[in-house]
């Protein structure tokens, strides 16, 4: 949600998050995972990463990536409307079952280092800041000749049950991490990191619509859609109602106080299978120094708790049978959501919704194998599940999507090529690229994202500084 007053939030706009027709999609993920040269970005996947880089030290002095996925809006950037200014987008057409992410995060000043005298031991800082976006629970059709409210309820919710939900959050982390060897001798070596996490929420919006339908109202001549079914809530941080004629240092100092600090962690693990010595007396000069890798982690392990706006409420049910007309015409008519709540009160039963409500972070676990095929090659398989279930008792969990990747790569200490393929468990396939070029590393999570409208996509970039031992300095081989 884009810093602004809650007091400034237009009423379609929350109608619109209501229904759950809003684009989006999302998760985090790089090409470099699994690549002894991707240490220091790797660190936020894989806490135990930085005891197996091949150098002292690592700086990724800024980090950028974007990254959604799915069924619900298709846009490119480089496709322009018929004005020629703006990117041309459309929603999906077709009954199914709805689902999105949007993710964003940027990076910045992320460091790793060894231990002055203890070279196993790896240590880091650094801070974040991400977006989500997470849309469930929607199952409807849309077709282009839905122009109005009206044509879309009575096809999606007459003489039915429709549901939908949309949870929004920003934060920012500051970290510490530490990774060590803890078995290392010439076949195999064994590796475990963690990362604690000081979290604070920046701010957050909840719309939760549990069952909604209308029906054809024969009182009436002729006939009206009518609403015989409303229940949910919306709400959102109290700080975003704050910030109505702040300036600009004023806005950072409001979006601080989203919500109190809160901890999370990352746990990692990784067992490497080194290369054998072919001939006794030489050493194997590959920074690799391995046959294979598996790495295991567990990420994002937190929430945070939000306290309330004024204007959040709770949608008891329906004043009689009001007119799905009158709620088109109020969406016209208010320009607050104050006033959009107090003109929603004289047709449905609203009442406040105190406290605060508490958000997840997308908690996932994260399983890596990495195959050296030689002469530069490898290739990594990554699955990621979701493990939002493991942080209990918050109002709103931000799901993970599930997903498998497969990345073929070449790469050597200065320059490397990725071309990372996933698939989700939506069934939704991807085929991106990426390049890393010095200190630069850049790709896209779908190359058809940038030729014409898809609903999957985004691109990351990260200047990454990495302080490389010289040959006689150089740390051991893996």
């Amino acid at each position: 949600m884009a810093p602004c007053a809650m007091k400034k939030i237009h009423v379609i706009s929350v109608l619109v998050l209501v229904m759950g027709i809003i684009p989006c999609s999302a998760q985090q993920f790089s090409a470099l995972e699994g690549s002894i040269y991707g240490s220091i970005v790797n660190t936020a996947v894989q806490p135990a990463a930085g005891a197996n880089m091949p150098y002292r030290w690592g700086v990724e002095v800024v980090g950028l990536n974007s990254f959604w996925n799915n069924n619900i809006y298709a846009f490119s950037p480089v496709t322009l409307n018929g004005s020629g200014k703006g990117a041309n987008g459309y929603f999906l057409t077709g009954a199914s079952k709805r689902w999105g992410n949007l993710q964003a995060d940027v990076h910045l000043l992320n460091f790793l280092f060894r231990w002055p005298r203890q070279k196993n031991i790896v240590v880091g800082a650094g801070w974040n800041l991400h977006s989500t976006t997470y849309v469930d629970k929607l199952d409807y059709l849309y077709e282009d000749s839905m122009t109005t409210m009206g044509s879309f309820l009575q096809e999606n919710v007459f003489n039915t049950i429709g549901q939908g939900r949309v949870v929004d959050q920003q934060w920012m982390e500051w970290y510490v991490t530490a990774s060590t060897v803890i078995l290392d001798n010439p076949t195999e070596r064994f590796t475990a990191g963690a990362t604690l996490k000081l979290l604070k929420g920046i701010s957050a919006v909840a719309v939760d619509l549990d069952a909604v339908s209308v029906a054809l109202d024969k009182s009436t001549n002729p006939g009206q859609l009518a609403f015989t079914m409303a229940s949910g809530r919306y709400g959102y941080s109290k700080n975003l109602e704050e910030l109505d004629g702040k300036s600009s240092g004023e806005t950072v100092k409001t979006l601080m106080n989203g919500a109190p600090f809160s901890p999370g962690i990352d746990l990692g693990i990784t067992y490497v299978r080194k290369k054998q010595t072919v001939i006794a007396g030489f050493t194997n000069d590959d920074p690799a120094g391995y046959d294979w890798k598996l790495e295991v982690a567990l990420t994002d392990l937190g929430r945070l708790k939000y306290p309330l706006g004024d204007q959040s409420v709770v949608l008891k049910g329906p004043r009689g049978r009001p007119a799905v007309e009158r709620l088109t015409r109020l969406t016209d008519s208010v320009s607050t959501l104050e006033s959009f709540n107090d003109t929603l009160a004289t047709m449905a039963v609203l009442e406040k919704w105190p406290g605060a409500f508490s958000v997840s972070l997308p908690t996932a676990l994260r399983i890596n194998v990495d195959k050296n095929l030689g002469t530069h090659f490898y290739v990594n398989a990554r699955l990621v599940l979701d493990m939002s279930f493991l942080v209990p008792g918050v109002d709103y969990k931000i799901r993970q999507d599930s997903y498998l990747m497969l990345t073929p790569r070449w790469e050597v200490k200065r320059f490397g090529v990725y071309a990372p393929l996933y698939l989700n468990v939506h069934g939704s396939l991807m085929a991106g690229a990426a390049l890393r070029l010095g200190p630069l590393v850049a790709g896209v999570h779908d190359l058809g994202w940038l030729f014409r409208n898809q609903a999957k996509g985004g691109a990351y970039v990260g200047l990454v500084i990495k302080g490389l031992f010289k040959k006689k300095d150089e740390c051991p081989s893996l």
